[in-house]
């Protein structure tokens, strides 16, 4: 089982990354091999919605979203992680999400792979992040691919998710459970 893990925080270090590393450990614990990438260290133009895509089958920008797509394809599962930035996900995690149009012909790339995700706020109430994992009950359900699971925690101050003992066994426990969702293994 290959686990993608997309942080799409611009902070190092920040709570998106402390939870998204915490399952990754619970991806790894759970027998898989995980791969983790920033979005923030890629160049990902927006999507122009040109439809090149749809006749070619490929996106004709030049951008650092073409070794996304690579790892996309060789991806079991997902875990994407973004903050909360004004209800809605960072702009990093968007960008990446509307270049998934160029996989809108090849439901292979994406169907049957399992989602899970992790959206860190600075509020204390969990409906903060209602619409975050909406978009992504909707995507998970266009795209067929099971969501597995969602996890939401306070992230402030930057990194009080790493003090923070149930959030962190949460985000372990996704990691494992994602590790599992493919493997046979009832989730």
């Amino acid at each position: 089982m290959n686990v993608f893990i997309l942080n799409g925080s611009p902070r190092k270090g920040g709570n998106t990354d402390v939870l998204t590393e915490q399952a990754a450990l619970g991806a790894v614990a759970g027998g898989a091999t995980v791969e983790k990438v920033y979005l923030a260290d890629y160049r990902i133009e927006p999507c122009d919605a040109c439809d090149a895509c749809l006749r070619t089958a490929r996106c004709k920008k030049d951008d650092d979203m073409r070794p996304l797509y690579e790892k996309i394809w060789w991806a079991d599962a997902f875990i994407i992680g973004t903050p909360v930035y004004w209800w809605g996900v960072s702009a990093q995690t968007k960008l990446f999400i509307d270049r998934w149009y160029a996989l809108v012909e090849r439901r292979e790339a994406l169907a049957g792979k399992p989602l899970a995700v992790i959206a860190p706020h600075g509020d204390a109430s969990p409906h903060t992040a209602d619409h975050v994992f909406g978009m992504f009950r909707e995507i998970a359900a266009y795209r067929d691919m099971p969501l597995v699971g969602t996890q939401w925690a306070v992230g402030r101050p930057r990194r009080q998710a790493a003090t923070n003992t149930a959030a962190m066994a949460e985000a372990f426990e996704l990691g494992k459970k994602i590790a599992a969702s493919s493997s046979g293994y009832p989730v």
